[in-house]
């Protein structure tokens, strides 16, 4: 099978979010969900995916996308579900890769053992300080010290195949800290990552030369708690292209609504979609430019997004993933 898209029709995806739970236990400053100053309408979906429908997504997304990579989050902080490891092991018993993004707050020593235990393959652990003030003055309700234990421990008892990054969004309250941050972790991790705020498709580099269509209309898609299917985590609800509980997913991946949207991509027509003429995120991977000193990749979106990174051969899934994207550049020079 190849790894070029053609057309509009894609081939199965490569990653798929399922939101378990659209709660959160914090209140990070810059979050549109769940922040002091969120858009709560945002917050309105159902507070948990059923168990029922949790299981009848993964048995779709095994019979039409078995290579898939399955994220049990999107919006919410999955540790806060007491269903969630049994939803991995699921996922696990079901042949998927899984792994997602947690606050570290709720990530004590059992949890970080089953994690272990289960083959979770890569998990992203979210800190926006180097010091207590800092941290938890974006982070609002979390402990700093109780946080930082709790990562360290899951570092010290994780196995090789555990892909492990620290997740941090670059703002003004943590700016100041942010080489700290990276100095602090930067051993002991696999990467770090460091992006400003991108939520809701809000411009704010007005990147316009070079633009390619979006690698996420063609790697994957969020299913929420309500059922619906968003193309990725920057559209938790503005663009809904079906919905899971009422359709296939199957039929809504490659359905009127996806082909449309993937066709105005693929024609440079993006300016036509209300939310994709105002979203910067399609430069993730194509405006990347990347520098090594003394054993770290620096891979920089300027000034979106930078990974470091100590220098070692890449996953297969981001393989597969870099695959995608090349075959979606190629179209537009055909």
């Amino acid at each position: 099978m190849s790894n070029q898209p053609e057309t509009a029709i894609a081939q199965p995806p490569l990653s798929v979010a399922i939101e378990t739970t659209r709660l959160c236990n914090l209140k990070c400053i810059m979050c549109p969900i769940h922040g002091p100053d969120a858009n709560h309408n945002l917050a309105d979906n159902p507070p948990y995916m059923s168990t029922s429908r949790y299981t009848n997504m993964l048995g779709q997304i095994k019979d039409f996308a078995p290579l898939a990579h399955i994220c049990p989050q999107l919006q919410g902080e999955p540790l806060l579900d007491d269903r969630i490891l049994g939803m991995i092991k699921l996922a696990r018993f079901m042949d998927f890769t899984t792994g997602f993004v947690t606050n570290g707050t709720l990530l004590n020593q059992h949890i970080s053992e089953q994690l272990v235990e289960l083959g979770v393959y890569d998990i992203g652990l979210s800190i926006n300080g180097a010091t207590k003030k800092t941290a938890e003055q974006v982070m609002i309700g979390s402990n700093f010290e109780e946080t930082v234990n709790n990562m360290e421990y899951l570092l010290k008892i994780r196995n090789k195949k555990m892909d492990i990054s620290i997740n941090v969004v670059k703002q003004p309250a943590n700016e100041h800290e942010i080489s700290q941050i990276v100095g602090m972790w930067i051993d002991k991790v696999d990467r770090v990552k460091v992006n400003y705020p991108m939520w809701q498709g809000e411009q704010s580099w007005n990147f316009k030369v070079g633009r390619e269509p979006c690698r996420y209309l063609w790697n994957g898609f969020n299913i929420l708690t309500n059922g619906d299917i968003t193309p990725c985590c920057v559209v938790p609800n503005s663009t809904v292209l079906g919905n899971a509980f009422t359709t296939p997913l199957e039929e809504i991946w490659n359905g009127k609504e996806y082909q449309q949207i993937r066709g105005l991509h693929l024609t440079g027509r993006w300016d036509e979609h209300p939310f994709c003429s105002k979203c910067d995120t399609w430069a993730m991977g194509c405006l990347e430019t990347r520098t090594e000193t003394h054993g770290i990749l620096v891979k920089q979106i300027h000034p979106l997004f930078t990974t470091f990174k100590h220098i070692k051969k890449p996953s297969p899934f981001s393989i597969a993933r870099n695959l995608t994207a090349l075959g979606i550049r190629r179209i537009l020079v055909q």
